[in-house]
């Protein structure tokens, strides 16, 4: 059995430009098939494989032939010459209005995404739970789609996409219209399928996002191959092009940052108060994040890297807890951990708790970061870090900007937290 996924040989999209209609019809009744037209090569002699498992990206400027390329190996549009094969159950998502009937409402097109993916309408209803679900879009399903705006569109769209399982998944920019948390549950979900060892081709011009989702990158250049290889040297080379104009290898390279020490004091700015009810949070009943103090020492939501940050979380705990474990973490757009702050590593390891309440102090400089969007999140367990049950949590309480000139940043480099401290007040409860 073949390990491709999906092999692309030789194809070549072309499209003829008229100057006027006139020309385009003196063409058609030319007695001698005089030609009026220039071919404009959209894709031109472009090959490449992808292995069953693997997550490829794809990445250009705008007009580069990525989207066609997209819908002729989806069977949306037919090559001009050179041939797909596609081996599995393809899913897309492309461009809004691909694969979606505009008169029809919201569950009339899931159905309707189904039949056109030969999948069977009693096995869309089996899953039409799941879809709704991860749609989140309440009773607009039963409305015409064409009254969606886009990112309602794109919650159905995708929900559809990842929803019936295929063996390949492609997805487009669409997803960039999105909301935020949209974008981080499907990129988690994105996730989760590559955790079953499927296949994912992925069009973006987000590079921290390429670099973190896929392994290799195709690089398309006004409809031709430019570079294929692994993702961190071409989306490297492509930076480089955008900047410079000139075609160049990238080099590996590892800048020393020297570690840098918490301050002994803090001024600290006035508390940005976060409610943990206002966020997706959780609780078992034992422990309760009640209030989430963060202050910023610049006084705003935007970093460099380097800086310290600290957040007072207050807790509530209900019944005894036997070892008791806090930590803070910060992961990335995508979803992926790029610091975890807890007390088992970094102390005080208090291990039984009775019922009272807690001030816990989170105290730690940032680290330098890619360019981007990163969210705060924090749980309660009981247990050991490898072993524990947990109680509570917060997820995406607080987003942050990481801006900066520093180019290191822009080309994929993350450096580790130096250091940490955590401090925690303790009172039982006094009835």
């Amino acid at each position: 059995m073949s390990d491709i996924a999906i092999r692309v040989n030789n194809v070549s999209k072309v499209y003829p430009l008229y100057r006027s209609n006139r020309d385009r019809l003196l063409e058609a009744i030319h007695p001698l098939r005089k030609k009026y037209h220039t071919d404009f090569y959209a894709l031109k002699d472009v090959s490449f494989e992808v292995k069953k498992g693997e997550a490829v990206g794809i990445i250009g400027q705008n007009g580069s032939g990525k989207s066609t390329l997209l819908k002729i190996i989806t069977g949306v549009l037919t090559p001009t010459s050179g041939s797909v094969e596609v081996n599995g159950r393809i899913s897309s998502l492309l461009e809004l209005g691909t694969g979606f009937n505009p008169e029809m409402t919201g569950i009339e097109n899931v159905f309707f995404y189904g039949s056109i993916n030969g999948i069977s309408r009693e096995e869309m209803e089996r899953r039409l739970d799941d879809i709704l679900s991860f749609a989140d879009i309440g009773d607009f399903v039963y409305q015409p789609v064409k009254t969606y705006s886009s990112g309602m569109f794109v919650r159905l769209a995708f929900a559809c996409a990842i929803n019936v399982e295929p063996d390949i998944l492609i997805v487009d920019e669409a997803l960039a219209v999105g909301d935020v948390r949209f974008q981080l549950k499907s990129f988690r979900k994105i996730e989760d399928f590559r955790a079953q060892n499927k296949t994912l081709l992925l069009v973006s011009h987000d590079i921290n996002q390429l670099q973190s989702v896929t392994s290799r990158c195709v690089w398309l250049d006004r409809g031709e191959l430019k570079s294929d290889g692994k993702t961190k040297d071409v989306t490297g080379q492509y930076v480089m092009f955008m900047h410079s104009g000139s075609f160049a290898k990238t080099q590996d390279y590892a800048p020393q940052v020297k570690p840098q020490p918490i301050p002994s004091q803090t001024r600290l700015q006035k508390a940005i108060v976060i409610d943990p009810k206002q966020f997706d949070n959780f609780s078992l009943g034992i422990a309760t994040i009640t209030e989430i103090h963060f202050f910023s020492p610049n006084g705003s939501l935007q970093f460099a890297g380097k800086e310290e940050l600290c957040f007072h979380v207050f807790v509530k705990i209900h019944e005894p807890i036997y070892n008791f474990l806090i930590g803070m973490n910060l992961h990335d757009f995508n979803g992926r951990t790029v610091i975890a702050v807890n007390n088992a590593a970094y102390g005080p390891n208090l291990g039984s708790i009775s019922p009272g309440f807690m001030k816990i102090l989170f105290r730690f400089c940032l680290p330098l970061l890619h360019v981007g969007k990163y969210f705060f999140w924090t749980s309660i367990a009981d247990g050991t870090q490898e072993n524990h049950q947990p109680l509570c949590w917060v997820n995406d309480f607080l987003e942050i900007n990481i801006v900066t000139d520093d180019m290191r940043q822009r080309v994929g480099h993350i450096f580790a937290i130096e250091s940490a401290q955590i401090t925690i007040d303790y009172k039982k409860v006094t009835e």
